[in-house]
């Protein structure tokens, strides 16, 4: 499979719409074909033998239950929320649940 340009679906790298991703009582649930099921918490931590920390987050904007990967909720922010950084400071704790730090680049080689 080639991974979509667009929202790709972290379980199988095609295009969002193709795999809705929701988090219910904090598991990842998804109708993607290739879902299989974790706990977003331990799942959103680094570790040696786990890098990826690319995990479903829901919107934290009010009237936006939009849930979507990690790696893509900056292009989710862009798009549907223009104004973004105007409304979350730099020190809020969601903008840190959506940082992919050196430590992961490096681990993942990105």
């Amino acid at each position: 499979l080639q991974v979509s340009l667009s929202y790709p679906c972290g379980f199988c790298g095609r295009a969002g719409e193709n795999c809705k991703v929701s988090i219910d009582g904090g598991k990842a649930q998804s109708d993607c074909p290739f879902h299989y099921p974790f706990s977003i918490t331990p799942a959103s931590k680094i570790s040696q033998s786990k890098p990826c920390t690319n995990v479903p987050i829901k919107c934290p904007f009010p009237n936006c239950n939009a849930v979507h990967w990690k790696y893509n909720f900056r292009l989710h922010l862009e798009h549907r929320h223009p104004n973004w950084q105007n409304f979350l400071t730099p020190d809020c704790t969601f903008l840190s649940s959506i940082v992919i730090t050196r430590e992961e680049q490096l681990a993942l080689k990105i």
